[in-house]
């Protein structure tokens, strides 16, 4: 059976909902129906499309729905996808009474089951990329937002909208997958200060070739001499690095030799990993109104 992207997005979003908590139930098997004021107040219906995998009553029970969700393909064999989600959760919240005797219909974020939410949206955000057996995910994701309060036989509900942006390929890798470390030679540790919170950087290799071919070869050979490794990077400022405090007095030519001596080390998912001692040959700080301080910077292999 040929299954949506979109389906299944959801399905691992649901999966790894109910992982958080075992007393809380998302259930995906559910659809909302909204109907036209009465009595005051904004009205719905549960649609129920197969039986409960839970009884509801032994556990919190929360309606989950896919509200919408656009695909972008792209023509590429990497079947890359990009994407945006927005789910609805039916969250039931109590009625409540203010000084005046009037209704309050406020949500409980610290109930079990909104916790459970916010503990994926803060798992997405400090895991960028996600592995099932057919596909890799990278997400960002936005705060769960309320939308407004409904009633269903005779219960209040408080329906959250949360919206995600997500990367689907099903071959290759995201850039995030890899982390990059930098500090100075002779001190280097792979460490939280010495990762760096790159934008982007790129690894050149270039040759330095000879002409080997003799003056009658209607054709040109060549072989290899030497071999060149560059590297240029974007990362975000944080001046609690000292190895970035370092870089940004490189770019504005203070503080620093010109022939400090620092250990690059990029490493894949523990699958690939490279060091290299280098010197930093150019460096930019980028101070733009009310964006992030970057700096950009370029360095070529130093003699160890």
């Amino acid at each position: 059976m040929i299954q949506s992207v979109s389906d299944k997005v959801y399905n691992y979003i649901l999966e790894k909902l109910n992982d958080i908590d075992n007393d809380v139930h998302f259930a995906g098997n559910y659809g909302f129906k909204f109907h036209q004021n009465t009595g005051g107040y904004q009205t719905f219906s549960f649609m129920q499309f197969e039986p409960d995998k839970v009884d509801p009553k032994e556990v919190v029970f929360v309606p989950f729905v896919d509200r919408a969700s656009v695909e972008i393909p792209f023509n590429e064999q990497n079947k890359r996808s990009d994407m945006e989600v927005e789910y609805w959760f039916a969250f039931k919240i109590e009625e409540k009474k203010d000084i005046y005797n009037n209704t309050v219909l406020d949500l409980n974020t610290k109930s079990k089951e909104y916790q459970a939410l916010m503990q994926l949206y803060t798992n997405l955000k400090n895991q960028t990329t996600y592995t099932t057996s057919d596909m890799k995910l990278a997400f960002k994701a936005r705060e769960p937002q309320p939308v407004d309060s409904f009633r269903a036989d005779g219960d209040f509900y408080k329906i959250v909208s949360w919206t995600l942006t997500i990367s689907k390929i099903e071959k290759g890798m995201f850039g995030n997958e890899t982390k990059l470390y930098m500090g100075l030679s002779n001190t280097f540790e792979e460490n939280d200060n010495s990762m760096l919170d790159y934008i982007e950087f790129t690894s050149i290799m270039g040759k330095a070739e000879q002409n080997i071919s003799g003056y009658e070869d209607k054709e040109s050979y060549f072989d290899i001499e030497k071999r060149t490794w560059e590297f240029d990077a974007t990362i975000n400022y944080d001046e609690e690095k000292p190895i970035v405090e370092d870089i940004y007095k490189e770019s504005m030519a203070v503080g620093a030799s010109n022939n400090v001596k620092y250990k690059i080390k990029i490493k894949r998912n523990n699958v690939f990993e490279v060091e290299r001692v280098v010197i930093i040959t150019k460096a930019n700080t980028t101070h733009i109104n009310n964006v992030p301080v970057t700096v950009s910077f370029s360095a070529k292999l130093a003699e160890v």
